[in-house]
């Protein structure tokens, strides 16, 4: 009979356990069960991120594309912007040139002073033609005596 209470002991330890295996087990079922949901989100979210990736890096290769065009006519365009400077420059020099100035200041000087001699000169006319109208009625008179002479 103790060999039977022994027995049976041993049996409900047994039992024991085995009732704490199965919980571990099915504890670890969920726990792998868990373990694989995450590693598919692990997966899909790698899988979303290598596409958005290839997305991106496809997009930069276009704006790198693009700002390459963009920088060469950038080049073109400062080229055009430079040889239009030298070419106004050159048509201000020959405006100038052909204008007879090389400076705007100069030039309005000069016409001043063109202008004060014009004033002098027209003064000095008046002047002489003055003195000469006053000569000439003594001048016709001298000529009538030299003829009637």
């Amino acid at each position: 009979a103790e060999l039977l209470k022994g027995s049976e002991a041993k049996q409900q330890a047994l039992a024991r356990e085995n009732d704490s295996l199965k919980a571990k087990i099915k504890k670890q079922e969920c726990n792998v069960e868990a373990a694989l949901e995450d590693a598919e989100a692990l997966v899909d979210e790698l899988k979303r991120t290598r596409e958005l990736e290839k997305k991106i890096f496809l997009e930069k290769e276009t704006y790198k594309s693009r700002m390459e065009n963009l920088m060469e006519e950038r080049h073109k365009l400062e080229a055009d912007l430079v040889a239009a400077q030298k070419q106004i420059a050159s048509l201000a020099a020959e405006n100038d040139r052909l204008a007879g100035h090389q400076n705007q200041a100069q030039k309005i000087q000069l016409h001043l002073q063109i202008k004060k001699e014009n004033n002098v000169l027209r003064d000095e006319l008046t002047r002489l033609k003055t003195k000469l109208n006053k000569l000439e009625p003594g001048m016709h008179e001298g000529e009538k005596e030299n003829t009637a002479a």
